[in-house]
């Protein structure tokens, strides 16, 4: 969640309309960090904050490698609040 939240930015179109949401974001990443795919479970209700939290996934490429003990690939769930202040 660190390394992701260092690639979260708020939406200027967001800003100026003082839009506010968490995004239940989930995605896949390979043993190798590339992401699989990236997709919305539960929406914040406004389409532009839910671009952002796929956007900011997508931006943080690569994640964070998967140790061997674990699976070849990863599902997982990430919570991204946006919040104007």
């Amino acid at each position: 969640m660190r390394h992701i939240d260092k690639f979260q930015r708020y939406p200027r179109a967001a800003k100026r309309q003082h839009l506010q949401g968490t995004v239940l974001a989930v995605f896949s990443v390979g043993r190798d960090g590339k992401l699989l795919g990236a997709w919305v479970k539960t929406s914040s209700g406004q389409a532009v904050l839910d671009q952002a939290a796929i956007d900011t996934i997508w931006r943080a490429q690569p994640l964070p490698q998967i140790p061997p003990a674990l699976p070849d690939s990863m599902t997982v769930e990430v919570p991204l609040g946006f919040d104007p202040s």
